[in-house]
């Protein structure tokens, strides 16, 4: 099994089936299991920019309780939605951090533009919201992403930059949270 790191909210977007296409400069020759990493710190600009995305932010109020919990308390102490430039000390607490979130299938990696893009080939992909949380600029790829499995509880883990292995101990961790789930 491989995994991937990101920055949130995008992990948790990919594990409660938001987010289905990993935009990234490098294109994935490997096909199968991928554990998605949050890393341990994401950076305040990123979080910002992305809450700042109407799609983006009323998705995670819609489906991810911990978003809407702290939206509705930080509103309920300042008499109005905090503004985007305190959400990161406001919301970095509510996303897990450097921890394996979920794992999926890799099933397929396309370039953003061209006659065979990612959206080419997966039109029902195709939607605001997943163009909202990918970077489909020319000379990137989309990294298709199915059959999500969300883990039960976050398992922590120290994450690299790019596609890696996941070492052994750990795969058997989540092998074994996800068959404890079903």
């Amino acid at each position: 099994m491989k995994v991937l790191s990101l920055w949130q909210p995008y992990g948790t977007a990919i594990s409660l089936g938001l987010k289905t296409i990993e935009t990234r400069s490098f294109s994935a020759h490997y096909r199968g299991p991928l554990a998605i990493h949050s890393t341990k710190h994401s950076p305040d600009e990123s979080l910002a920019l992305s809450l700042k995305e109407p799609l983006i932010f009323e998705a995670l109020l819609k489906h991810y309780a911990p978003f809407r919990e702290a939206i509705e308390t930080a509103t309920v102490r300042e008499g109005k939605v905090p503004v985007p430039l305190v959400w990161p000390r406001t919301f970095r607490h509510i996303f897990p951090a450097g921890a394996l979130l979920c794992v999926v299938e890799l099933a397929n990696c396309l370039p953003t533009t061209n006659t065979r893009s990612v959206f080419c080939c997966y039109p029902k992909r195709d939607t605001p919201l997943e163009r909202a949380f990918g970077n489909y600029a020319p000379d990137r790829f989309g990294w298709v992403l199915e059959c999500i499995q969300p883990l039960p509880i976050p398992i922590p883990y120290s994450g690299h930059q790019g596609l890696r292995d996941l070492d052994p101990a750990t795969e058997k961790r989540v092998m074994a949270a996800l068959k404890g789930k079903a």
